[in-house]
């Protein structure tokens, strides 16, 4: 059903692609790809009013699933919801302990939100997790310099720079 969701969606036929990732969500409520292009194609479509739906179905059956609620924020953190994001950034990081995932990503929109100090406090227990995460240093370093701490950004960016020299 999934594969076949996207075939159709290729297609240019977004009604029965919509139908197709909806069966492969309810044969599997924790296909997280076929949530991921579910509503991926429900937010292209505009209909809000069924965009992230899957992610509270699947949760209600599964609430010890953080990945759900993981997916489910940073769709919203994409969009600018940052409130309803930071709720389930937060419902995911009891529930995913050991991913640097959510802290990340809580950082960064409790830096959207201008609450710098959460942020910072995010990354920092991001980069204890794992010091090593070259994507997290960019992040923390993003957050300094929108905390209007640019030294501290440039060094975290340098940090980032030292651990994978390559990336772009």
């Amino acid at each position: 059903d999934y594969n076949r969701g996207n075939v159709l969606q290729h297609l240019g036929r977004a009604e029965d692609a919509i139908d197709a990732y909806r069966s492969a969500i309810a044969h599997n409520p924790l296909d997280l790809n076929a949530h991921r292009d579910l509503n991926h194609l429900l937010y292209r479509l505009g209909r809000d009013d069924e965009f992230l739906r899957s992610y509270d179905d699947a949760a209600r059956v599964y609430p010890e699933v953080g990945q759900l609620y993981l997916n489910k924020a940073n769709f919203q953190f994409q969009i600018g919801d940052f409130g309803n994001a930071r709720e389930n950034f937060e419902r995911a990081v009891p529930l995913l302990p050991s991913n640097v995932t959510p802290h990340d990503g809580l950082a960064l929109t409790f830096a959207r939100m201008a609450q710098f100090e959460d942020a910072i406090r995010e990354h920092e227990i991001a980069l204890r997790m794992e010091p090593e995460n070259a994507h997290a240093w960019v992040n923390y370093s993003e957050t300094l310099i929108r905390a209007r701490e640019a030294k501290k950004g440039a060094a975290a960016a340098e940090r980032a720079m030292a651990i994978a020299p390559d990336n772009q």
